[in-house]
């Protein structure tokens, strides 16, 4: 692990190389409406990165060569080499959607199997991380 030009860097993960530049911080910040709540820190994170991966695991899959995986305030880059078709350059950049896809199933599903009453506000946070207002509060 290593600091260069305002990223930390994690060398060779998997025979990729994962950098974390340093404008993810404030944008979690930012994303979180300027409140203090780390578990949706760490969600508006991992989701970004989930989404990376998902592009990475559709490269592996044709057997091209991942170089990097970058993690910005932005959002994120998956640099990889090969040379694709413009339907294997689809299915590449429907990757990242189709990860992100996963996870949003699997926490749609979740609620009907785990009782988040003695964790709510952790889970809370998460939910406002995948579907942003996932709950309206209606006043009467």
């Amino acid at each position: 692990m290593k600091f260069v030009n305002y990223s930390l860097i994690i060398e060779d993960l998997f025979g990729v190389q994962i950098k974390f530049h340093w404008s993810i911080l404030p944008a979690m910040f930012i994303f979180s409406g300027f409140f203090f709540q780390p578990v949706r820190f760490l969600s508006f994170f991992v989701l970004i990165l989930i989404h990376e991966v998902g592009h990475a695991l559709i490269i592996r899959s044709f057997s091209f060569k991942n170089h990097e995986l970058i993690i910005h305030g932005v959002g994120g880059a998956c640099v990889w080499s090969g040379f694709a078709t413009q339907k294997q350059k689809s299915i590449i950049a429907w990757g990242g959607i189709l990860a992100q896809l996963l996870v949003f199933i699997i926490f749609l599903l979740l609620p009907n199997f785990v009782n988040f009453q003695s964790y709510h506000s952790f889970w809370d946070q998460i939910f406002r991380t995948l579907f942003r207002e996932y709950r309206k509060q209606i006043k009467e």
